[in-house]
């Protein structure tokens, strides 16, 4: 049985910043950054504050830059930190690994706009002295650059957040990577915790630390070990022994708070900029789960409450929402599926999501659209007046099927797009039939004439 689940908040991911490092633990492992500009990272995040601030469905929205979000300009991180503050979610500190290298008058200017623009607060992260940490870090001279950084930091007032790797090759130099940093000048925390080990460092099994290498760990560095990412104030267990603290102190019924994590990527980005916030969370919320069965389970439960808490009133306007965002889009979501065009042309201004002319597209697909299903419905009405059982009483028994179908099931605008022939037979049987219902009003007219 699933425990209760509240959804705390929404965390968006941006991989939108050049890193420099080749870590050889990077958690993004063979992803590389996506061409999302700022403007689009805005976007993205207005939309769901809006949501956020008018569904009251969650707590916290933190829009999450990862990786060198330093390299952003006075004006950007100025607009980044507004979008936190307006998400209730406290921006994290400067992540500076991975900057690319510059002189230190223009390392100086530019975290002098981040303190302007309201930061106090850096990250830095090291994997050992200056031998280890440019190996792990894949570039040589990262480690004298971040002691440059924290030099200039400490002039500028900002407080400095130090992060050390715990691995078996980091071990023998704590004590003087830890020397090291404590002649740097400036207020600071300290932290040492091990490799979060998905992307890349999956693959450092052999750099794993047990609990014999704990044992080795030097006196001066034994007070910095903490819980994965040093926030939690929990000192740092083994596998073993959180397999024995879960099990005394876990309980399984307890409701549980979590985060939903969205990568915003190009692949991602379509769907975040057109489609409706709480379609995008409850896609989100399915995935979080693992296996399908706890899938199924978890969407189960959460029909059964949303079909209560509906009553039937809220249950019909559910469905005339529902039937109106599969109907009405002409387009049939192609601008969202065509995110990815070989060529760049006249069509593309019109197909394209962020096409010059993609809005009057969108309003003459509509348009088209609307007039379809009013001769579909002018179609139906004269099969309600005159029954009639032939061939396109079988089409309309199809497309009405439909209609009940995705007023259940799953549904999206471009799951019609196969039924295109249907439409344009029954739209072509509306015309004659709209075409002889105003030709009857002239037949009499004509004929009273002819008497005359």
């Amino acid at each position: 049985m699933l425990a209760p689940l509240n959804i705390a908040g929404i965390v968006i991911i941006a991989y939108n910043q050049v890193c420099c490092n080749h870590c050889r633990f990077c958690s993004a492992g063979k992803k590389r950054f996506d061409d999302i500009s700022f403007s689009q990272f805005v976007k993205v995040m207005e939309r769901f504050l809006e949501w956020k601030e008018q569904t009251n469905k969650i707590d916290t929205f933190a829009p999450f830059i990862l990786y060198t979000h330093a390299t952003m300009n006075y004006e950007q991180s100025k607009a980044y930190r507004e979008l936190c503050a307006r998400g209730g979610y406290r921006p994290l500190p400067l992540q500076m690994n991975g900057c690319i290298f510059m002189p230190q008058d223009d390392m100086y200017s530019l975290l002098e706009r981040h303190r302007r623009a309201g930061y106090d607060r850096l990250s830095l992260t090291f994997c050992g002295n200056r031998s280890v940490h440019d190996l792990w870090a894949g570039r040589r001279g990262e480690f004298d650059f971040l002691l440059k950084i924290a030099r200039i930091t400490a002039q500028l007032g900002y407080h400095r957040q130090e992060q050390i790797f715990l691995s078996k090759s980091s071990i023998p130099v704590l004590d003087e990577l830890l020397d090291q940093l404590d002649e740097l000048p400036g207020e600071h925390t300290r932290s040492i915790y091990p490799f979060n080990y998905i992307g890349f460092a999956q693959k450092l099994e052999n750099e794993r630390i047990n609990s014999d290498d704990l044992l080795s760990v030097p006196d001066k560095a034994k007070p910095y070990i903490e819980l994965i990412d040093g926030i939690h104030n929990e000192p740092y267990r083994s596998e073993s022994e959180w397999i024995t603290w879960v099990k005394k102190n876990y309980d399984n019924d307890a409701p549980r708070d979590r985060f939903l994590g969205i990568s915003l990527s190009e692949e991602s980005l379509p769907q975040l900029l057109n489609e409706d916030c709480d379609k995008i969370y409850d896609d989100y919320y399915t995935r979080s789960f693992p296996s399908k069965k706890e899938k199924q389970d978890a969407n189960i439960k959460v029909i059964k409450e949303r079909i209560k808490d509906y009553k039937f009133s809220g249950l019909y306007e559910h469905m005339i929402e529902k039937a109106v965002w599969t109907w009405q889009d002409g387009t049939y979501y192609i601008s969202y599926h065509n995110r990815k065009p070989k060529n760049d042309n006249i069509l593309m201004d019109f197909l394209h999501i962020d096409g010059k002319y993609n809005k009057a597209f969108q309003n003459y697909s509509s348009a088209l659209q609307l007039f379809i299903l009013l001769m579909i419905c002018i179609s139906a009405v004269k099969t309600l007046i005159k029954p009639k059982v032939d061939e396109m009483l079988l089409i309309k028994g199809v497309v009405f099927a439909a209609f009940l179908f995705f007023l259940l099931w799953e549904t999206r605008s471009r799951y019609l797009f196969d039924m295109t022939p249907l439409f344009i037979l029954l739209m072509v049987d509306g015309m004659d039939t709209a075409k002889a219902f105003l030709d009857s009003f002239r037949k009499p007219k004509q004929q009273t004439e002819k008497q005359e």
